[in-house]
């Protein structure tokens, strides 16, 4: 016989608590799991959510890495990365090709300087954006200014160059022929690629951007589509000066220009914010770096559309801050490929600027602060503009969680109280 005060088992009690603490485990594992992998953040710092794990180390190589002669170039050889998506390896589907410049940088394979533009591919694949594409890096070299365009800038000791001679340039005709003439025939050849133009593309940052912009003004006929990203329009200038001899939109100008294919640009407000600057404009006043990248971008976006480019083909996003990184770019190039691949929808974060072709662009220059880009546009096409979702239930599920747990423990106590009085 028990006496007058009544003890709860040890395995009751035992029961009890687990079942509290259960409760309280699967409380917070239902609020993280409520963003899920389709709700894309748009962000560039955490744009794209899936898992960064090196491609190369994922099974049945699905980051395919070889060395290919390049006869067209002074380094007559280069090395190619080439990104299969998920489901290459159980399908028989053909997919488009991007070609991606500074390859051996545009996917997660050489550690944070990685614009990992893989798991942006992967995540549209996975949220039915698209239905697979093949992406081409091709390693940059020694002479990557010389490649990157095709015209020549004398004057490279007043521009920050990094690693640059004086003189740099003028090779890129040579490296698109390479890029036409052997790369594009050999990645064809090895794998399942849809080769006509339609579903061919070609993209870049910085000098890759110029590059690309040239590609597709000049081989319309293999490219329909072009990424250029924070573009390097002020290598183009032939004189010792801003805006007075810039080459690239000389030729906009002067030729004919493609109206089949699609040119998104973007530039960020920070871009070099840090490096020196020795130009000055008509009135002495000192320019700055970020609004020379700004200025170039928006010039050379405008030229396009007022010589021949459909609004429709033309799409410039501005995102204050946004700095010469490969972070800003990754986080971007998810919103170029919605864009070129997936319509006109586009995601756009409340940093973004979105800007349609406009009638014209005024740049106030702003020497010590942030450059201030004032568009007045034209006619805007339709934009969707999809935010991320939160659940509304979040902060309530959080603080009875916290709840649970605090009344578990109180539970225990008393029980323990109980057994032991």
């Amino acid at each position: 016989m028990m006496g007058s005060k009544s003890r709860i088992p040890i395995r009751l009690m035992v029961i009890l608590t687990s079942l509290v603490m259960s409760i309280v485990i699967l409380i917070p594992s239902n609020v993280s799991g409520s963003y899920g992998l389709e709700k894309i953040n748009v962000k560039h710092e955490s744009r794209t959510e899936i898992a960064s794990t090196s491609l190369i180390q994922q099974e049945d190589k699905r980051l395919d890495v070889f060395t290919l002669e390049a006869p067209q170039l002074r380094i007559n050889f280069r090395e190619i990365f080439v990104y299969l998506p998920p489901d290459y390896f159980t399908s028989k589907k053909s997919y488009p090709v991007l070609y991606l410049h500074d390859g051996g940088m545009v996917f997660s394979t050489n550690g944070k300087h990685d614009g990992q533009f893989d798991t942006v591919l992967d995540q549209m694949f996975e949220t039915g954006k698209t239905e697979g594409i093949i992406a081409v890096g091709i390693a940059s070299t020694d002479n990557r200014w010389d490649e990157y365009s095709p015209w020549v800038n004398e004057n490279m000791v007043i521009w920050w160059g990094h690693n640059s001679a004086q003189v740099e340039g003028g090779e890129g005709d040579a490296y698109l022929s390479f890029i036409i003439d052997t790369l594009k025939p050999e990645i064809d050849n090895r794998y399942r690629t849809l080769p006509d133009r339609e579903n061919t593309a070609i993209g870049g940052f910085s000098m890759g951007g110029l590059i690309s912009l040239y590609a597709g003004l000049k081989h319309p006929d293999v490219f329909s589509k072009v990424i250029a990203q924070s573009t390097a329009v002020w290598f183009a200038e032939a004189d010792r000066g801003w805006h007075s001899n810039n080459q690239l939109v000389k030729q906009i100008k002067q030729e004919p220009v493609p109206d089949n294919v699609k040119f998104y640009l973007d530039i960020g407000t920070n871009e070099w914010v840090d490096e020196p600057m020795p130009l000055t404009d008509a009135l002495g006043r000192a320019y700055t770096y970020p609004f020379i990248w700004v200025d170039g971008t928006v010039v050379v976006f405008n030229t396009l559309e007022t010589h021949g480019v459909p609004k429709e083909n033309l799409l410039l996003i501005v995102e204050e801050g946004g700095e010469h990184e490969p972070a800003a770019w990754r986080g971007r190039f998810l919103d170029a490929m919605l864009w070129l691949w997936d319509g006109p929808e586009i995601v756009v974060a409340p940093d973004l600027v979105t800007v349609v072709p406009p009638l014209k662009a005024v740049i106030v220059h702003t020497p010590t602060q942030s450059v201030i880009v004032d568009h007045i546009p034209t006619a805007v096409p339709e934009i969707q503009v999809v935010g991320v979702e939160r659940n509304p239930n979040t902060l309530f599920l959080l603080i009875f969680a916290i709840g649970l747990v605090s009344a578990s423990v109180a539970i225990f106590f008393w029980l323990f109280r109980l057994n032991h009085n």
